[in-house]
């Protein structure tokens, strides 16, 4: 495309002028060529490895050993790194793998739309590509609960348990806006706002999220994953079938909508849709009374806990 524009811009230029534009289109090439190298190689190695799982490469990064094994799903636009103060933790009981869905943090950009649907059947790609050991244990924070209680559903004999970490409900959309009189969206301003980064991010590694989260595939993915929310809800409303599996439910404590009377109503429906996901799929719920929605970085230990008390009771079950 650059070629034929430079041939177009050469016509019926005089010879001075040429050689100026030529010089010029060449540095637009240039810094084409290198907007495209650094979003597809963060300047920062992957932690974990990249495993193609066909039609594109995802990254997955595992530590520790034993099962059965740890599956950390990230919430919307959210990727790996939002795992860092509970890898270290589960990784010490048993194995424990964080990854980035398509377009995130070091993985490549995967098909559209970014469904929940297609989410579950990309990771379990990726879990067999990647000879990671089953039963897992999947972990699944606010919009990444769709896409874990869908590959529950999907491969049952795969599942060993399941986390959901204030976890989105299938039919919040409809209550939420229901008590939403001011029709903004429904809890998710900030998603729609564009890609930020956890407020509370360890500090070691804030820059290479704000690097990751700056680039144009991480951009496409969130607006794309946006756009389906509802797609996605509907799936799982639809598809989600209730497991034979412990489901511990972590909802927090601390609201995160503002002190007004629309805040009022809208923390009142996330509690009682937090309750419904208890009443229906879980075994225990826990309250986070010191975390906002990502529980995982406020009080990483609830979590940890979680998990361990869910792999012990796998362990002392299956006799292993």
């Amino acid at each position: 495309m650059l070629n034929n524009l430079l041939n177009m811009v050469l016509k019926g230029s005089t010879s001075a002028n040429q050689s100026l534009l030529a010089i010029l289109l060449a540095i637009l090439m240039v810094v084409c060529m290198s907007s495209v190298s650094a979003e597809s190689s963060p300047t920062v190695p992957p932690p974990g490895e990249m495993v193609n799982i066909g039609n594109h490469s995802l990254h997955l990064n595992c530590q520790g050993s034993g099962s059965p094994t740890v599956i950390l799903e990230s919430g919307l636009g959210g990727n790996s790194l939002d795992w860092a103060r509970v890898l270290p933790g589960v990784s010490r009981f048993t194995r424990v793998c964080a990854y980035d869905r398509a377009g995130y943090g070091w993985s490549e950009m995967g098909p559209m739309p970014r469904t929940s649907l297609l989410i579950a059947n990309e990771l379990h790609r990726l879990l067999k590509t990647a000879n990671v050991e089953t039963p897992y244990v999947l972990v699944g924070h606010s919009f990444g609960g769709y896409s874990v209680r869908l590959f529950a559903s999907l491969y049952p004999n795969e599942t060993a348990a399941l986390v959901l970490v204030d976890a989105s409900h299938e039919q919040q959309f409809r209550y939420l806006r229901k008590v939403d009189r001011s029709r903004r969206a429904t809890g998710w301003e900030v998603a729609a706002a564009g890609l930020s980064i956890p407020d509370n991010l360890p500090e070691n590694i804030r820059e290479t999220a704000k690097q990751l989260a700056d680039s144009n595939k991480a951009v496409r993915a969130l607006q794309s994953e946006t756009r389906y929310f509802q797609v996605s809800a509907d799936q799982t409303l639809w598809h989600a079938k209730t497991v034979n599996i412990p489901v511990t439910i972590l909802s927090r404590g601390q609201r995160v909508w503002p002190h007004d009377k629309r805040g009022d109503r809208m923390e009142a429906t996330w509690e009682w849709l937090q309750n419904d996901l208890f009443i229906r799929l879980g075994s225990l719920h826990r309250i986070a009374t010191g975390s906002g929605h990502y529980i995982h970085l406020d009080e990483p230990e609830v979590v940890i806990n979680s998990i361990g008390q869910l792999v012990r009771s796998f362990k002392k079950e299956s006799g292993s």
